[in-house]
């Protein structure tokens, strides 16, 4: 997690999370994962508290998002779609947990993408 920072939810991630699931996203916080499905791709993870004050996480290369959790999934199985190695998975772990910290909420479960 070390180098790891929050920013802010950019206008164009809070438009695709509006069109996507009609929510205002800008009370958010977006972490860098890393290299995704291709190589060069930039994914990220973007957590942020929707219109009822209950926390949403989505792992996003700006294009599209993933649900990695919130109180609307039956648990954090998202990545389970993303073929990374273990190592990409830990980050994307990592960077939740920070984004979560920025945002004020705890960390859900421990290890939620190492479970397969």
């Amino acid at each position: 997690m070390a180098g790891m920072s929050c920013a802010p939810v950019s206008d164009e991630l809070e438009a695709l999370v509006w069109t996507t699931h009609g929510d205002e996203a800008d009370e958010g916080f977006v972490v860098e994962v890393g290299e995704g499905f291709e190589a060069g791709s930039l994914w990220s993870v973007l957590v942020y508290k929707d219109g009822a004050g209950d926390d949403r996480w989505f792992l996003t290369d700006g294009d599209q998002l993933i649900n990695i959790g919130s109180v609307y999934a039956t648990g954090l199985s998202g990545f389970d779609t993303v073929r990374w190695d273990e190592a990409r998975l830990e980050r994307g772990q990592s960077a939740l947990a920070v984004a979560l910290a920025c945002l004020g909420s705890d960390y859900p479960i421990e290890k939620p993408f190492l479970s397969r």
